[in-house]
């Protein structure tokens, strides 16, 4: 096995559940085993995988020797032909290594324990989840009251810092994970630490797997080998500033620009795109809503790399169309992945779905459960209900949901056409602001839940829609998590979906615009003089989200006078009566084409000079438009601030 050339961790050995007879393991390794998985060991330059037999742990000399034959063959049996891999990313953290796994159906893994022998933790004062110990080490006991106890800071994008007992920096033992009282946490973590405290050169390693999309062959029951996805060993590695990479490709795009010079078209607006940040906020989704499936909603952004990154993660796809239909299933991704969440859908929509195999489906009127029942009566329906949206940037429900009081008879009228109901669906609107709006709605759906129920179909799953945003998302989480516990509670064993979108991809998209012409205005109410610059995107392009979703983009100084200020004092607006006011302007010949009304700079700026704008990731892109003869093909460079979502990416 590759050695590290930084410090090495303790010499450590596996101990579990009658863990005598399994071999010890190396440095820099843990080992994950589930009763339904193949156990991963994790490794610094090795990723070893098989499968895990009910007689795994065992007393018996008859299982004794399989497991001896089963382990002999630890290092000498192909891959099973190349099954989707973890991910794993690098990055500093404080002095512990931290491994992170996930499974996307939200299903549990038993962690054992690794410890280091020449040191020893103190005895547990709890029987309960006690593994048997080697070398007197013990378990920390895992009891409720452990949740209590603080938990350790750490750096970095981390789904969950489990609550570790620990009497000194010095501990060295791989802890499990509990399980928490929901039992549906598809999260845990493990943790190690160093001999040196405090520890300058230790990497902080998470490795996202989707373990789902893990092919287990039942033909390969030996262990395999499969080379590790790191380019190198662990070792340390600079913080990775996601605004510094942002800033270093528009850099390099713009500098390389002369407009004098140019041919149409290469100074033309583009987006740089941080895929990390799309990491970090699946991260924090896992964290503050661990019950609830996301369903990327593709209408928002359907960029295909987001899209690919996504679905690596576990996600499912809300489509609307069978455009972003065919764009989910083209990327090899399973039916059962989509909901086609359209209540009003064309016909010939529907027959497709139907030849695909997208099942999923909603509906809120009765007029499409007789097309249903006529086009795919197979179909699996989420009847979608009205909710107070009133507080949202784009409201839904007077365009879509049944009043709750038609729901008993749609729901009559389901089961005389034969059709299969399966959920309930709601939409509190785009960009919600208001968390109590989803209170009330899953209130709303348990009383059609039951229903439904009375009415002898099979209720399986709710979905809670969209409109999570990210200013306020975990106020909205903790309102939501909270109805949720008291309508669906978890031993009520309702899947739970969403439809998030903007809140993937609003704050992971920048954008750039070239100034390509400028006109003085003289007005005394300007303390003299002020200018109005054009740039060549506007409101019937990428900044459409000004007209149809209600933003208000805030303009900065990417470059002035051939220097590049990204992300300085110097391109941020400055207060009122100070600098020169500004207004924006897009390049077609509409008056309603403004960007922004006022603003006002310290510089000067002219032809030739860049202006960004942050936050542009949601429906920009998607609702561009050629009006003019202005193009919508807009350039995106990806960058990626997370490790691990790099990975994933093969980047």
């Amino acid at each position: 096995m590759h050695t590290s050339t930084t410090s090495q961790l303790p010499s450590a050995e596996l101990t579990g559940l009658r863990a005598q007879a399994l071999p010890t393991l190396p440095p820099h390794s843990a080992l994950l085993c589930s009763q339904h998985h193949p156990p991963l060991l994790l490794s610094s330059s090795r990723l070893l995988a098989s499968r895990c037999d009910n007689h795994l742990f065992a007393d018996s000399p008859a299982q004794k020797t399989r497991q001896q034959q089963h382990h002999q063959s630890f290092v000498s049996t192909p891959f099973p032909k190349t099954p989707p891999r973890p991910a794993f990313g690098l990055f500093k953290g404080n002095p512990f290594t931290t491994a992170t796994l996930a499974s996307p159906s939200h299903k549990l893994f038993d962690l054992f324990v690794l410890h280091d022998p020449e040191y020893n933790t103190p005895p547990s004062t709890s029987d309960d989840h006690q593994l048997p110990h080697r070398r007197n080490q013990k378990v920390l006991p895992l009891a409720e009251e452990e949740s209590r106890r603080p938990r350790q800071s750490t750096e970095g994008p981390l789904l969950l810092q489990h609550p570790l007992h620990q009497t000194s920096p010095r501990n060295p033992c791989f802890t499990p994970s509990r399980r928490f009282s929901a039992g549906l946490s598809p999260q845990f973590v493990l943790s190690v630490y160093p001999r040196s405290h405090p520890a300058t050169v230790w990497d902080m390693v998470m490795a996202t797997a989707v373990l789902d999309n893990y092919t287990n062959n039942a033909n390969h029951t030996n262990v395999a080998l499969k080379n590790s996805i790191f380019l190198d060993s662990i070792q340390q590695h600079g913080v990775i500033n996601p605004k510094q990479l942002i800033g270093d490709a528009l850099h390099q795009r713009v500098q390389a620009i002369d407009h004098e010079l140019c041919d149409p078209g290469e100074e033309d607006t583009f987006f740089v795109a941080d895929l990390g940040e799309v990491y970090r906020q699946h991260i924090r989704w896992k964290k503050n809503l661990p019950r609830i499936r996301p369903f990327y909603a593709v209408k928002c952004n359907p960029d295909p790399q987001v899209i690919k990154l996504l679905a690596e993660l576990g996600t499912g796809f809300d489509c609307a169309s069978k455009t972003e239909i065919e764009q989910v299933l083209g990327m090899g991704l399973s039916p059962d992945r989509i909901i086609y969440a359209q209540p009003c859908k064309t016909n010939s929509y529907v027959r497709f779905v139907k030849s695909a195999g997208v099942k999923q489906m909603t509906f809120d009127n009765a007029d499409e459960l007789y097309k249903i029942a006529k086009l795919f009566p197979g179909a699996e329906l989420f009847l979608r209900i009205m909710t107070d949206d009133s507080e949202s940037l784009c409201r839904f429900s007077m365009k879509f949901g049944a009043a709750m009081d038609t729901t008993e008879s749609l729901l009559a009228l389901a089961k005389d056409l034969g059709l299969s109901v399966v959920g309930v669906s709601f939409h509190v609107g785009s960009g919600a602001s208001d968390p109590l709006a989803y209170y009330k709605a899953v209130r709303d759906a348990h009383l059609v839940f039951q229903r439904a129920h009375e009415l002898g179909f099979n209720m399986r799953t709710l979905d809670v829609g969209g409109g999570f945003s990210g200013d306020c998302f975990e106020a909205m989480a903790s309102v939501l998590s909270g109805a949720l516990d008291e309508f669906f509670p978890p031993h009520s064993n309702i899947e739970i979906i969403a439809e998030p979108g903007r809140y993937y991809v609003a704050t992971a998209f920048t954008i750039a615009c070239n100034i390509i012409a400028r006109r003085t205005v003289e007005d005394p109410t300007l303390d003299g003089k002020g200018y109005m610059v054009y740039v060549n995107d506007g409101v019937y392009g990428n900044f459409s989200n000004i007209i149809f979703d209600h933003q208000n983009p805030i303009a900065k100084i990417l470059r002035v006078g051939g220097k590049t200020i990204y992300d300085t004092s110097a391109a941020n607006p400055t207060p009122v009566g100070e600098g020169f006011e500004y207004s924006v302007w897009g390049p077609t010949c509409d008056g309603i084409d403004r960007i922004t009304e006022s603003t006002r700079f310290d510089p000067i700026l002219d032809v030739g000079d860049w202006l960004y704008f942050e936050e542009m990731g949601a429906y920009t892109k998607c609702s561009a438009t050629q009006f003019n003869g202005f193009s919508n093909a807009h350039d995106v460079i990806y960058v990626c601030s997370e490790p691990g979502a790099k990975a994933l990416l093969d980047l």
